[in-house]
């Protein structure tokens, strides 16, 4: 009990900083700032970097079940997914990520395993390659690295991971926003590789709100297609900070059983 009242206390701490700052800062962000665009909730890639000179913060909690049954179950809770994204130059941007992982696992007819800790340190960097200009859309290139022997030893591996990801968007109307990616994930060499995309629908509900729908997956080597679908909401509760709640379910056999998300994201004033 004391933990809970402890842990609500720095939370509702935190928003009132925040929400502190902002009363400040509104006005200034309203004139000064483009509008916030977040690499999150869904699994699409915007085609947009963070403003020079800025530091943006995008965390969340996720909960996945990739299966359960009466004698196996696997859960993987994620406590504070978050990516923080700094503008270098007004086309490239820097990002950092990393997150808490607690992996729930039972097989049929095995030990149950418990296992907690940080997840493997990953950095990159986006660039921005075409403006959009009439059906040509705006296009970046996200590349980022996986530190080996980094985070707990159930998750991490001695081997670089590597990504690359072309990320696509298309202004369809006022309200309407086609986003998607197309990229290669492999570890050690490309004989092990995963072919990934995304595909996203966004729309804005009102001022503040927004909604989209999302279908995604991936390919490696013989295995079956990985598909998923996903749907979420966005409130952007002032010009620079936004909540989300988002969840998802697999498509195919071999796919997770489903997820729920919620996370913010907040680029910090000048």
């Amino acid at each position: 009990m004391s933990i809970y009242l402890t842990t609500r206390k720095v939370a509702l701490l935190i928003i009132a900083l925040i929400g502190f700052v902002q009363l400040h800062a509104q006005d200034e962000l309203a004139q000064e700032e483009p509008p916030l665009v977040t690499d999150r909730p869904d699994q699409t890639e915007s085609a947009l970097v963070i403003p020079a000179w800025r530091l943006q913060i995008e965390t969340g909690l996720s909960k996945e079940w990739v299966s359960s049954g009466t004698d196996s179950y696997d859960e993987k809770t994620r406590f504070g997914t978050t990516l923080l994204r700094y503008g270098l130059f007004d086309f490239m941007e820097f990002r950092l990520g990393s997150d808490m992982l607690s992996n729930r696992q039972k097989l049929p007819a095995g030990v149950p395993r418990d296992d907690f800790g940080v997840s493997p340190i990953g950095f990159g960097f986006k660039f921005a390659l075409v403006k959009e200009k009439g059906l040509i859309p705006e296009i970046a290139l996200i590349t980022s690295w996986q530190i080996p022997n980094t985070g707990n030893m159930a998750y991490s591996s001695d081997k670089w991971q590597h990504s690359f990801v072309f990320a696509f968007a298309h202004t369809l109307s006022e309200r309407w926003g086609l986003g998607y990616n197309l990229g290669y994930e492999f570890e050690g060499s490309f004989d092990v590789s995963a072919f990934k995309y995304t595909l996203a629908g966004g729309y804005s509900i009102a001022e503040r709100w927004g909604a989209y729908i999302e279908l995604y997956g991936s390919k490696v080597s013989t295995i079956p297609w990985d598909l998923r679908s996903d749907a979420g909401i966005t409130f952007l509760l002032f010009p620079n900070f936004q909540l989300d709640f988002s969840g998802g379910v697999g498509l195919t056999e071999i796919s997770h059983a489903g997820f729920i998300s919620a996370g913010l994201s907040w680029r910090i004033p000048r």
